[in-house]
């Protein structure tokens, strides 16, 4: 998912400065208004909108569903804001009038082209979706093939293979043969990939089959990993510490920590200057609306265990907690004050763990900081669950932007999958996208209670 949103970025970015310079080339303003070169900050300008319309898109696919209808809608909402931009460059007399017309004319152009674009790039994935073979029958199987019937983009299950010792789970009309008769299998069907997903695997593995699956160029992958591949988060289930110690990832280098607290410390410093302006209009509302403190501060567990106090605005009564213990948040939670909601919703409450981020305490990115009291209880109940403790947490993380917000053990465990992805596969890469996914949580109010 990483690798399909930079190409497309740089196309974006392409397509705009070539819709700029081509209509400008084209004169479409009068040649006697025509400046002698086309303005360094409407050149600047212009890319930062067609990156602005590219994130818009790729938060619209994000994968806190969105429903198929306010996909354009939102998708048209990031594009009119880029006459919005141009707009208030010319009333401030940045540009000019000349140039805020060369700019909207090449901004129709790029919409047209950005589409299409993007278009092509749907279809050509499609076309190329895997053609899927599956080894197995039992539950993991099943899995894999209800997987692949909802993600129909990224594979087709072509059918099962059985083997002696392997449970009937799957149905008996998508089984393509036993496994002696895999090669041929793959041949008459035209399979390019094979998943192993065996209930046991000991001593029940098709060794020779899959050997020569490989040896004739057939990409032979067990469950675990192609469910990564699919859905960009961890099949906890099926695997095993030995699976975690040899697989690829889980490679955080003090080059690559470095230089990701160099960038949380220039976010928290940017972040700080540009919303500290909010500080005393939320403090007031908060005293308005409530009786308690502005700040609330809570213990959480963060790298390696240790503790420390998160710093949030306050959102919730007073000692809320002070008969019932410590709870989940639930929907439509009682405790949660008329203005608390509003933050929570915005996500204006998190805007103190900049400070945070600059005592050391807690990251950008990375799996959000959970209260020790759930801790406990998470870590028994669920599978590698303190492996998450391996990075410092984060002001947002994949799990945050994949997933809505949690409140039980089940909710912990599906967050779980989306963390330990991002930990094995950190790159500043993901960093960024998972940055610029937020943006539309934001702005869309998604998954706050």
């Amino acid at each position: 998912m990483q690798r399909s949103f930079l190409p497309l970025l740089t196309l974006d970015a392409t397509f705009a400065l070539a819709s700029l310079y081509v209509s400008s080339a084209l004169h479409i303003t009068p040649p006697a208004d025509m400046p002698a070169s086309i303005n360094p900050i409407l050149a600047v300008t212009f890319l930062g909108i067609a990156t602005s319309s590219g994130i818009g898109l790729e938060v619209c696919n994000s994968s806190l569903r969105t429903a198929p209808g306010k996909k354009p809608i939102r998708a048209l909402t990031f594009f009119l804001l880029g006459f919005f931009i141009l707009t208030l460059l010319r009333s401030t007399r940045v540009i000019s009038p000349q140039d805020w017309i060369l700019g909207s004319t090449a901004l129709i152009g790029f919409g047209i082209l950005q589409f299409c674009c993007h278009r092509a790039y749907k279809c050509i994935n499609a076309r190329a979706r895997r053609q899927v073979i599956v080894v197995g029958t039992g539950s993991a199987a099943k899995r894999i093939g209800d997987m692949l019937a909802l993600e129909e983009t990224r594979g087709k299950l072509l059918g099962y293979v059985t083997l002696p010792a392997e449970p009937m789970e799957v149905s008996q009309g998508l089984i393509v043969g036993p496994q002696e008769d895999l090669t041929r299998i793959i041949e008459e069907h035209g399979a390019k990939t094979v998943v192993v997903a065996l209930s046991e695997r000991r001593g029940a593995l098709p060794l020779q089959e899959l050997l020569s699956c490989k040896m004739t160029g057939v990409a032979v992958v067990d469950a675990p990993t192609f469910y990564e591949q699919v859905q960009s988060k961890m099949l906890i289930e099926n695997i095993s510490p030995g699976w975690l110690i040899f697989s690829d990832g889980f490679r955080i280098t003090p080059i690559k920590r470095h230089l990701k607290r160099s960038l949380d410390i220039l976010c928290a410093l940017s972040g700080l200057l540009l919303t500290l302006p909010l500080f005393p209009i939320l403090a007031l509302l908060i005293k308005i609306d409530s009786r308690g403190p502005v700040f609330f501060t809570q213990t959480r567990v963060g790298e390696h265990d240790k503790l420390f106090k998160v710093i949030k605005f306050r959102t919730m009564v007073h000692n809320a907690e002070a008969t019932t213990g410590a709870v989940w948040s639930q929907k439509g939670d009682p405790r949660v004050t008329r203005v608390g909601r509003f933050l929570r919703v915005s996500r204006l409450d998190e805007i103190p763990q900049l400070l945070n981020m600059l005592r050391g305490d807690m990251s950008m990115v990375g799996p959000r900081p959970e209260r020790p009291e759930f801790v406990q209880t998470l870590k028994r109940a669920v599978p590698f669950y303190s492996e998450r403790h391996c990075v410092k947490p984060g002001l947002t993380g994949w799990a945050q932007v994949c997933y809505p917000y949690g409140s039980s053990v089940e909710d912990a465990l599906e967050k779980l999958r989306y963390d330990l992805y991002y930990i094995k596969n950190f790159s500043l890469v993901l960093d960024l996208r998972i940055i610029l996914r937020t943006v539309g949580v934001v702005l869309f109010g998604k998954g706050g209670r």
